[in-house]
């Protein structure tokens, strides 16, 4: 055998212990810029090398590596479908000694064998509590590597061979909070430098359902447990009814505990011809005895909420509305009627209950849809054949179809909270904003 023909044979050998890409199925843009590319799989999209080549540097030639920080999303459209990103395939970045950062969101499960082989710049690494697995040396030769951010409350399955080639050493690993003793006491996790709590604050996202409407303030980033202040300042000619949840209370403080998001609901203020000279929230020209309370409630807070409570003047209409949420349907208001929304004039303490029957018949629907939103519109996944509905917090319908089984998209006329109903009683509800 010549020297040449050995060669070959060799090179035949590693090539066969490679996975052997088919070329890219579509390449998408990056929230962070770089321009990544794709599989599809089975149950989303696998991040691969671009050309169809069976050595993966090869792969690269004629494409532009990925350099910096990258910052990958949940999930990418393919042919009309919202796919979420699952996996990280074998020798997926290859060499790309330019990517200094790379950042998961939830969703991604496997990190496939080496993955980031070769990325020398590589710096930081952050997985989401989604990932199951990490295969054969997905790190080796990430000489610059010094942190590392898995949020998995247990570790992700390895093997013997997971981190060969990386100085482990010299890696900080950062863990869900909790669950250092989880990672500390178990090879090869127990063999990184040091494992601490990754940074345990939350957020708490406060929103106006329109933002014409009035504005909130408290939203941030706040660590677990700390209190919180939220509040809701009405634009002229609406008024503050209460939190999504059903709180009324303005402004309020809540302890986070999670990631939290409230959205303050506004509505129209409607006054008669005999109190236009009397502002409802001017509380310095109206005197409180002036004003009666309207409480607006719900039959079971789990299937829906009733929204509008407020003390206004007497004399002043205002708008009310039930809101049904997951398989609950809204049956009528506790005095008969059935209008939603709907106007009432305020001339005493008055209260008002928003009555909701569950639907176990649409539990099962509601299981099987998807809805979302999207770059400024409502996305909706559901099985074909059923009736799609989108309302807005006022209770009017924007717009309606019946589903093809694809992805739809609707773009509402503005930022705010919509409802979606899917088939029967099944609502959803989503902030879009642009």
């Amino acid at each position: 055998m010549t020297t040449l023909q050995r060669l070959m044979a060799a090179f035949t050998i590693v090539v066969g212990t490679w996975a052997s890409a088919r070329g890219a199925d579509f390449s998408f843009v990056a929230p962070s810029g770089q321009t990544v590319y794709c599989n599809v799989v089975a149950d989303g999209v696998e991040l691969t090398f671009p050309g169809d080549a069976a050595v993966p540097v090869a792969g690269w030639y004629g494409y532009s590596k990925p350099e910096g920080l990258l910052v990958l999303p949940p999930a990418v459209e393919y042919l009309g479908v919202e796919r979420t990103v699952v996996a990280v395939g074998a020798f997926a970045f290859y060499g790309c000694d330019g990517l200094t950062g790379v950042r998961f969101a939830s969703g991604l499960r496997k990190v496939g064998a080496s993955a980031f082989r070769g990325c020398t710049g590589l710096v930081s690494a952050s997985f989401p509590a989604t990932l199951d697995s990490l295969l054969s040396r997905p790190f080796y030769g990430c000489t610059s590597l010094s942190d590392m951010t898995v949020m998995r409350s247990t570790p992700p399955a390895v093997n013997t061979v997971t981190f060969d080639g990386l100085d482990l050493a010299a890696v900080t690993l950062h863990v869900a909070c909790g669950a250092v003793d989880a990672y500390a006491g178990v090879a090869p996790w127990n063999g990184f430098g040091s494992v601490s709590d990754a940074d345990c604050s939350v957020s708490l996202t406060v929103a106006a359902n329109y933002g014409y409407r009035g504005s909130v303030s408290g939203g941030g980033d706040y660590a677990v447990g700390a209190s919180a202040e939220v509040s809701a300042t009405p634009a002229p000619g609406f008024f503050f009814a209460c939190w999504s949840d059903g709180d009324t209370l303005n402004p309020r403080q809540l302890v986070v505990e999670g990631e939290t998001w409230l959205t303050a609901m506004f509505f129209p203020c409607v006054h008669d011809t005999l109190t236009l000279l009397l502002p409802v929230h001017d509380t310095v020209t109206v005197a409180d005895s002036a004003r009666f309370t309207l409480a607006v409630g719900s039959s079971n807070p789990q299937l829906g909420l009733g929204v509008g409570s407020c003390r206004v003047p007497g004399g002043t209409e205002v708008e009310i509305c039930a809101l049904p949420a997951g398989a609950a349907s809204f049956l009528g208001w506790d005095d008969g009627s059935l209008d939603n929304p709907r106007r009432v004039a305020v001339g005493s303490d008055t209260s008002f209950t928003a009555l909701f029957l569950a639907s176990a018949a649409v539990a099962d629907v509601a299981d099987a849809s998807r809805v979302w939103a999207s770059g400024g519109r409502v996305c909706v996944d559901c099985p074909a054949g059923l009736g799609v509905v989108v309302y807005d917090l006022e209770g009017r319908c924007l717009a309606s179809w019946r589903s093809d089984g694809s992805v739809q998209r609707f773009a509402p006329p503005r930022e705010g909270v919509y409802a979606v109903r899917v088939g029967d009683g099944t609502a959803h509800f989503v902030m879009v904003t642009h």
